[in-house]
């Protein structure tokens, strides 16, 4: 992940334990073990529709509390 990622990475857990420590590191968890993924298989996800370029992609998970 780049700076600014980790960055919003970040904020977005500190948000969440706000109200759920425990599910804020479930979900820093999840994303970086999707992120880490990107290393063996850089095509993997989806193409963003909105960009249509073949070199940017999105992963979607859904998370269960």
């Amino acid at each position: 992940m780049d700076a600014q990622a980790l960055e919003d990475l970040e904020a977005i857990c500190l948000f969440i334990a706000r109200d759920a420590p425990q599910i804020a590191a479930v979900f820093a968890g999840r994303a970086f073990r999707a992120t880490d993924r990107l290393a063996d298989f850089p095509y993997s996800g989806r193409i963003v529709p909105e960009l249509n370029m073949e070199h940017i992609r999105e992963i979607i998970w859904a998370t269960i509390a």
